[in-house]
C-alpha cells in the first residue's frame, strides 16, 4: 500500500478532551487526559482512580491519546491491559524519572516510525531545565505514526504547559510549533480565556477551527 504523509488539523484538547479525527472516510478517536499525579489522599489517591481512569478509556474507545502528569507507575498501569503501546519520556531524564508526556496508541491500529521527547526550555535537548520562571521542567512528546488500516502517516505532538508562568507557556508554545510542520497536537495548556499562547498559535494558522476554550 504506498503510504501518504496526511495533515492532521492542530487539536487544543483540555484535561479529558476526545476528537473523532477522519483521514479519507477512516476515522479513529484522539483524546488527552490529564490523570493527575499520585499526591492526592483517600478517596482520591491513585489507587482509587486507576479503575475509573481505564473504564473511561475503554467507554470512549481511546484510539491514541495523550497523557499529562503521569509517573511511570501510573504509565505501567495504563498499559497493563495490553490494547497499548507508549512513547515518551519523564521530565527529569527524558527517560523513566518524573512526570511523563507520553502518547498512547493502540499497537493493533498504529505503527510507529520515530519520535520522542524534548524539552520546552532554553535548552530543549537538556532534561530536567526550567526557564522562563517555569515551576517545573516542561516537556513535549512526539511521534510519527502511520495507520495500518489506510497507510496514512501523521505527526502527533502531547504535552503540559506550565501553570505559573505566561512567559513560559508562550514560549513553549513558540518551541512546539518551531519543530511542528505537519502535526496534531494535545496536551494540558494550563491557558486562560484570550491569552497571548492562544493569539500566538490562531495567528500561525494551526488550529483551523479546532481551538478548544482554554483552562
Amino acid at each position: 500500500m504506498k503510504s501518504t504523509l496526511f495533515i492532521v488539523p492542530l487539536v487544543l484538547l483540555l484535561f479529558c478532551g476526545c476528537r473523532t479525527v477522519s483521514i479519507d472516510e477512516e476515522s479513529f478517536v484522539l483524546a488527552t487526559f490529564n490523570i493527575r499525579c499520585p499526591v492526592d489522599k483517600s478517596h482520591n489517591i491513585w489507587q482509587e482512580r486507576k479503575s475509573r481512569c481505564t473504564a473511561l478509556i475503554k467507554r470512549n474507545g481511546f484510539d491514541i491519546f495523550g497523557v499529562q502528569e503521569a509517573t511511570r507507575e501510573q504509565l505501567n498501569d495504563l498499559l497493563a491491559c495490553g490494547t497499548y503501546q507508549y512513547i515518551g519520556g519523564g521530565r527529569n531524564d527524558f527517560k523513566d524519572s518524573g512526570e511523563f508526556s507520553a502518547i498512547l496508541y493502540r499497537k493493533d491500529r498504529f505503527k510507529l516510525i520515530k519520535g520522542g521527547t524534548f524539552g520546552l526550555s532554553e535548552t530543549p535537548e537538556i532534561p530536567g531545565v526550567k526557564s522562563w520562571g517555569s515551576a517545573c521542567p516542561r516537556i513535549a512528546t512526539w511521534g510519527l505514526f502511520q495507520d495500518r488500516q489506510t497507510g496514512k502517516k501523521f505527526i502527533y505532538y502531547n504535552t503540559h504547559l506550565d501553570h505559573v508562568s505566561e512567559q513560559a507557556r508562550v514560549n513553549g508554545i513558540k518551541l512546539l510549533v518551531a519543530h511542528v510542520s505537519i502535526t496534531s497536537c494535545s496536551g494540558s495548556h494550563s491557558l486562560q480565556p484570550h491569552s497571548q499562547v492562544q493569539f500566538g498559535v490562531v495567528d500561525r494558522g494551526l488550529t483551523g477551527s479546532s481551538l478548544s476554550s482554554a483552562i
